[in-house]
């Protein structure tokens, strides 16, 4: 059964805490990487480059997606704001080895066409899609059609696409 229009943003909210997510993977990754509430040493130096109170939450979000998953390179699609590029490059030094593939940063904003984006994700490749409005969930939903494994989590400023061959196909609206 399809969820009313309506109710949505309600449903964001309740499994951004983490309700209703039954996969282990998932419930940790919504809870302790996209919905952390404490602070890293790494924002003191994000947070002074970021223009406004949605850009620096978004450098502090990604600075801990990348740290979670660990990828073996960055690779940015358009450009993204200092606090936010700064933020996915102290992480990928916080680490010493990489557990999965290129991490992709696409920055979507109502002036770039979703044909500028690549069609598919490759296997255990990663994306974070940062924008807002129709066109990020577009193109969210562009990169995540054609997987046959991973999961989606999308919210109204940012969606991250995790494509580990060994997750399940799933998506999650949350609050993010």
């Amino acid at each position: 059964m399809r969820c009313p229009v309506l109710l949505l943003p309600l449903l964001r909210k309740w499994r951004s805490h983490g309700h209703g997510i039954h996969s282990p993977f998932a419930f940790s990754f919504a809870t302790n990487v996209l919905r952390q509430p404490h602070s890293y040493y790494a924002y003191s130096e994000t947070d002074p480059l970021a223009t406004g109170k949605t850009d620096r939450l978004r450098a502090q979000r990604l600075y801990r997606i990348v740290l979670a998953l660990r990828p073996s390179a960055l690779e940015f699609h358009a450009t993204i704001s200092p606090a936010c590029q700064k933020a996915a490059t102290l992480a990928m030094q916080g680490f010493s080895h990489s557990t999965s593939g290129p991490l992709h940063i696409y920055n979507v904003s109502n002036t770039i066409p979703s044909s500028a984006f690549p069609p598919a994700l490759l296997p255990d490749h990663s994306a974070v899609v940062i924008g807002s409005g129709q066109q990020l969930r577009h193109t969210a939903e562009a990169l995540f059609t054609p997987l046959s494994n991973g999961m989606l989590f999308a919210g109204s400023h940012m969606a991250v696409i995790i494509a580990l061959s060994h997750l399940p196909r799933q998506k999650f609206p949350i609050d993010i």
